[in-house]
């Protein structure tokens, strides 16, 4: 099967003006960007799409940041245009405006503004 995805997505990477739209299924009981993390280094990697393009259709609609408004942000400490890989490496997580974070034995902590 993965062959045969790889190739439908590298198709409709490559076809002009076709919305690419990128998500996960992933359970929300933790902040965790590691499925849909997964799915841009593979898009990237596998599927050849552009690391611009890949990001756009994970994040585009998802919002906008403005004053007043109640962040939900992940924040990584390298260039994901750069090297896809980066969304696996994540600094915070915020969500509502409050950042959240893991401790090396994964709980949760919770930290205000």
């Amino acid at each position: 099967m993965i062959p045969i995805v790889e190739h439908a997505v590298t198709l409709a990477a490559a076809t002009k003006r076709l919305r690419i739209m990128v998500g996960s299924a992933a359970s929300t009981a933790r902040p965790s960007t590691w499925h849909t993390g997964a799915a841009f280094v593979a898009l990237v990697q596998r599927a050849h799409m552009q690391s611009a393009r890949v990001l756009e259709a994970g994040t585009i609609g998802k919002g906008s940041i403005e004053k007043g408004k109640y962040a939900d942000l992940v924040a990584m400490p390298g260039d994901p245009l750069a090297d896809i890989t980066a969304v696996g490496q994540i600094g915070f997580v915020m969500k509502g405006g409050l950042v959240v974070r893991y401790d090396l034995d994964r709980r949760p902590v919770v930290t205000s503004n």
